[in-house]
């Protein structure tokens, strides 16, 4: 999702047909929501088991980033029919959802978030009759360096209208993610502002928080480089699961 295959051709015209028969069916013309939101997963923690590697410790440890690190695989895109792996345009490297464990404590936290998000994204027209799924996509790591430039996401999946992205407690510095809409932009800077106070002895006292943000596939965005430290990231396909929708009638003028 935002941090994998996208066409770097922003121009280019991709079509969205969820995306846009989830907002036409809502009525979110008439009551707009908004294209993308974010901030701190509260009470948030997690227990994170990968194939090959075993349990992952947060805050994350250099040594386990580094194991990621040897456990992944350059993080891709598409470039029309084309998927290349170009460290100038995407600096990540990524693990399959298939070989990441999450607890259940964790994956019903991410399920009620959704259902927090959704009316938010969507705006108050949202209606209970539509039943959107977080699917895990990715796991994905940048190391200093780490990054990609501006670009749109290819549908990964069927259904798939949003990216939800689960920021993991980790130390870094840069790494910003734009997202921009028809001509608005946002930024999502979760960076740690007291990471220039630790050494390595230290890592005890690096923060924990967990961080999410959402925004509608058709959306372009950006990851700033990370400067320091490093950055993990789950990501997600948010699904719509039935296909008809019923807008809220007292929404419809």
């Amino acid at each position: 999702s935002m941090e994998d295959e996208g066409t770097i051709d922003s121009n280019e015209e991709i079509e969205y047909p969820y995306v846009s028969e989830i907002r036409d069916a809502l009525g979110v013309i008439e009551n707009p929501g908004t294209f993308a939101c974010g901030g701190e997963l509260e009470n948030a923690s997690l227990k994170m088991i990968i194939k090959g590697i075993g349990p992952i410790e947060f805050p994350l440890k250099k040594y386990q980033g580094e194991l990621l690190k040897k456990k992944s695989t350059a993080a891709p895109f598409g470039r029309g029919s084309k998927t290349i792996v170009d460290k100038s345009i995407r600096n990540a490297w990524q693990i399959n959802a298939k070989d990441v464990t999450l607890d259940k404590a964790f994956n019903k936290l991410i399920n009620e978030k959704v259902d927090e998000i959704i009316p938010i994204l969507m705006g108050e027209s949202c209606t209970e009759n539509i039943q959107i799924i977080p699917e895990l996509y990715k796991l994905v790591y940048y190391k200093k360096g780490g990054h990609f430039v501006k670009h749109r996401d290819t549908e990964k999946a069927p259904g798939m209208f949003a990216t939800l992205v689960i920021q993991l407690p980790a130390c870094y510095k840069g790494g910003a993610l734009t997202v921009r809409h028809k001509g608005e932009t946002k930024v999502f800077d979760f960076e740690d502002e007291y990471f220039d106070n630790y050494s390595d002895e230290d890592e005890e006292d690096e923060r924990d928080n967990f961080f999410f943000t959402a925004f509608f596939a058709d959306c372009e965005h950006q990851l700033s480089k990370v400067t320091a430290g490093h950055r993990l990231v789950l990501i997600y396909n948010l699904v719509r699961k039935n296909s008809t929708l019923h807008p809220n009638k007292d929404n419809i003028k």
